[in-house]
């Protein structure tokens, strides 16, 4: 049961964990007999357990209402594990309740998980169904369930390849929230990267479509776009209209894909002046609260789309959103930073950049993975009179500030920057450790311009990425910054994660994330299904269907007839034998299990036991063989009811 529950517990309700928990122990000591639980207390546990869940959710019909009552009901099975019989309804709650869960989950790993499961559960019951066979049925049997094993192979990748792919959504009401923990969120607090900054765990993976391609230093994944701030924090502004758009006749410049880590609804990530995105996995798109996207998902797809960047052109900026994004709060006014930055001469938007770049050089300020907590009352004076030194969230919010003093209309931006290439497929790897944030400020005659100082402090992470910059203290003395970068991305270990990642993106999208478009790619190569493609699938589908079931109906016809005689021979074999020796003979589906119980009494001969084993052998032939031979059956059938004769 645990194993069941083990790859989804991350998503299972903590309340609902804790019950199920106290069930658990109370059934162990019931099984070790240490504590006696009767029926009404078994029927009690259920009961207060199922009004709990439906009002705990308040849906009957939800997903993961049904998920609970069955980890719930296979809890109060443990409670009465007495035969063979309910040892099989646990496995099958069980295995009902792995299934159910995989419909909120979309991950090739846990499917690998789930079909180890499968095999597990299989090897178990084989196990307990054999365990008083012979050798000769146990062989017949495997060989049986080989067979069907390698007939569903072809047959399955058929229907995979074959199925029309529908958008249905899903079946149940899928309650399940699943919340990921990432780098990225949509509101600036300085500071708080630093608990996620040194999180290897994916994101998103990128890969370029177009010949031209974007440099690691040049990589900004545009996330959030923060507008209103308390000197400090930054939050997201009011929705407004658009600022930028895509300049008239402008051909595409570079055109890119992006395949999410996770199952989520989440802010698309952007590279700037992405004016096109086309949704590749179903969900409604929609702008956000400045020039960005955001989708929500229809169904348990992971987000995956295609932006395309072309030249930009400048709109109107309204002056309600020039005076909001030139707001400078209260409490920055009484700040001895405001001071400092009314008493430069500099005005112009490069010489105020220029002007911060050198106080920063001048004052010796630092980029750092775990700046610490700035003083409330005043955290932008501390951070750039006191410790000067933070992650990049503490330089994008001082530089915005100061050009906010100046009147230049600044925003934040938060995404991630750069990200690892795996140089054996041709796409990168964004990890939670490339979070990062930097601004942007407005001129009227080209627009939004993007200005990250975290360059002025800490330009080797801009160059060369998150995890190449944060592996600087292996850095040997003396030693080439370029040649030991060079160096730690070509070692053995890194090559072998490479090709991990590779083989797992590859299996992600020409497994799970086969949709109709992927289905439509595959059968265009082929002339006969390049006009009318779905109708044609379907026909296929209908006919292979068909195939089958005739296929299938010939092997039971052909096979039922002998198995119903060959059982007829056994029951009236049965019936002789409890006549002739005054016993109690019931006919099982295993004559063996028939017989030790009859050799208990000691009444049979030598020759007996032999026709008797030979009786067995061949009745379970009959039954369990699945390649038929209608002149070998003949042949079975009529030794069956010479050893009828002959055991009379």
């Amino acid at each position: 049961m645990i194993f069941s529950i083990i790859p989804f517990v991350w998503q299972t309700n903590a309340v609902i964990l804790l019950t199920a928990g106290a069930l658990y122990i109370f059934s162990l000591l019931h099984g070790f007999k240490i504590l006696i639980v009767n029926s009404f207390l078994k029927v009690f546990f259920m009961f207060s357990a199922f009004i709990m869940i439906i009002s705990f959710f308040g849906e009957f019909r939800a997903l993961e209402t049904g998920v609970a009552l069955l980890l719930i009901l296979s809890i109060v099975k443990m409670f009465e594990l007495n035969n063979i019989r309910d040892y099989y309804l646990f496995l099958v709650i069980n295995l009902l309740m792995v299934v159910a869960q995989l419909l909120t989950v979309y991950s090739l790993s846990v499917l690998v998980y789930a079909f180890a499961y499968c095999v597990f559960l299989y090897l178990f019951i084989n196990y307990i169904k054999s365990e008083n066979d012979k050798k000769e049925i146990k062989a017949q049997r495997n060989k049986a369930l080989r067979e069907i094993f390698y007939w569903s192979i072809p047959v399955s990748v058929i229907f995979f390849l074959v199925f029309p792919r529908l958008l249905i959504g899903n079946i149940f009401f899928n309650t399940v929230k699943q919340k990921n923990k990432t780098g990225f969120a949509n509101e600036l607090n300085p500071g708080s990267l630093s608990k996620v900054i040194n999180d290897p765990t994916p994101v998103f993976r990128a890969s370029f479509l177009s010949e031209k391609k974007v440099t690691v230093p040049l990589m900004y994944w545009r996330g959030g776009v923060l507008e209103s701030t308390d000197g400090f924090n930054w939050r997201p502004g009011p929705i407004s209209r658009i600022t930028m758009r895509r300049k008239k006749r402008s051909k595409a410049k570079i055109k890119y894909r992006i395949d999410f880590e996770n199952f989520q609804s989440s802010t698309l990530f952007l590279l700037k002046n992405t004016f096109q995105v086309d949704m590749l996995s179903r969900g409604y798109l929609k702008r956000g609260v400045a020039d960005n996207f955001e989708v929500r998902v229809l169904s348990n797809q992971k987000i995956k789309y295609q932006g395309v960047v072309s030249n930009g052109e400048a709109l109107k900026l309204s002056s309600k959103k020039r005076k909001r994004l030139t707001q400078i709060p209260q409490r920055i006014k009484d700040s001895q930073f405001y001071q400092w930055a009314t008493s430069l001469k500099e005005n112009k938007i490069n010489e105020v950049i220029g002007r911060y770049q050198e106080y920063l050089g001048e004052n010796k300020f630092t980029y750092t993975l775990s700046p610490g907590l700035m003083n409330r009352d005043s955290p932008l004076d501390d951070f750039f009179f006191n410790k000067r030194t933070g992650l990049c969230e503490h330089f994008a919010s001082s530089l915005a500030m100061l050009l906010r003093i100046k009147k230049i209309p600044t925003r934040i931006v938060v995404g991630f920057h750069g990200g690892i290439y795996n140089n054996l497929s041709d796409y990168f790897i964004i990890r939670n450790e490339d979070a990062h944030a930097w601004l942007e400020y407005w001129e009227d005659a080209k627009g939004w311009s993007r200005v990250d100082p975290t360059s002025f402090v800490a330009p080797d992470r801009l160059s060369f990425g998150a995890f190449t910059f944060n592996q600087l203290e292996e850095l040997g003395e003396g030693e080439d910054m370029e040649a030991f970068f060079k160096r730690q991305n070509s070692s053995i270990v890194q090559k072998i994660r490479f090709a991990i990642d590779m083989i797992y993106y590859r299996l992600n999208n020409s497994f799970i994330n086969y949709d109709f478009d992927s289905q439509k790619d595959f059968f265009q190569k082929f002339k006969f299904f390049q006009k009318n493609m779905r109708g044609k699938l379907i026909f296929l589908l209908i006919a292979f269907i068909v195939a089958v079931s005739f296929a299938l109906t010939y092997f039971v016809k052909n096979t039922s007839s002998k198995v119903n005689r060959a059982h007829a021979i056994y029951q009236k074999l049965c019936r002789k034998l409890s006549k002739k020796y005054g016993l109690t003979v019931k006919p099982a589906r295993n004559p063996n299990i028939v017989f030790n119980n009859l050799l208990k009494h000691d009444k049979f001969s030598f020759d007996t036991v032999k026709l008797w084993e030979e009786f067995a052998l061949n009745y379970n032939d009959i039954l369990f063989n699945t390649r038929r031979d209608k002149n070998k059956d003949k042949d079975k059938l009529k030794r069956l009811k010479l050893i009828l004769k002959a055991l009379n």
